[in-house]
């Protein structure tokens, strides 16, 4: 989970959430100051917030998702309302599902282009990001989007420092070398294509 400011207030929702979060509007490339990783208890607690009611008006929405994804992930849209304020947030969940464990997509573009739908659709609020154990898929999604942050601020980067330090925050983040070698190649394939647009 990620938000703009250094530090998030993660059980509830709350109009300042809504103002100030998203990995595009992150104010520095360092992972202490556009990401935090949370721990199992606070995605329980984060699981307490029911009922989760789909969305059927974004049906053409996920359609379109699908076709531009090359159907290698799933974006569901989902409601959810809480009754005792009367205050509702709409919540998007996508998928990668190419992705097998302790593996790696079998090209970094595809991923390349996931990671940036998630991004530029998500406008407001705390962002979630959880494979099966949480560590290792999680960790390449969140040092790319780190690396983005720092690129499109123009900002220097460091893939082995952005790692350690998720580390820091959540034992064995990025957990194979396959994928602590995807994480450059993802890298080196965004300024391979931004070289070839100047």
């Amino acid at each position: 989970m990620w938000t703009a400011r250094g530090h998030l207030r993660r059980d509830r929702w709350s109009t300042e959430d809504e103002e100030g979060a998203g990995p595009s509007q992150a104010a520095s490339p360092l992972l202490s100051d556009t990401h935090t990783i949370v721990s199992e208890g606070e995605l329980d607690q984060l699981a307490q917030i029911r009922p989760l009611i789909f969305n059927l008006h974004e049906q053409s929405a996920i359609k379109d998702c699908l076709k531009m994804l090359e159907k290698k992930t799933a974006a569901f849209a989902i409601m959810q309302e809480e009754f005792m304020t009367g205050t509702s947030h709409s919540v998007k969940q996508l998928q990668f599902t190419k992705w097998p464990d302790h593996d790696t997509p079998a090209s970094a573009d595809s991923f390349i282009k996931y990671v940036r739908y998630a991004r530029k659709s998500h406008l407001t609020g705390p962002m979630v990001v959880h494979c099966s154990a949480g560590i290792g898929r999680t960790g390449v999604f969140l040092c790319a989007d780190v690396v983005f942050c720092a690129i499109v601020k123009n900002h220097s980067f460091n893939i082995m420092d952005i790692v350690a330090q998720m580390r820091e925050q959540r034992s064995g983040m990025v957990q194979t070398k396959e994928q602590y070698h995807f994480c450059y190649s993802i890298v080196l394939e965004v300024l391979r294509k931004l070289l070839t647009l100047d």
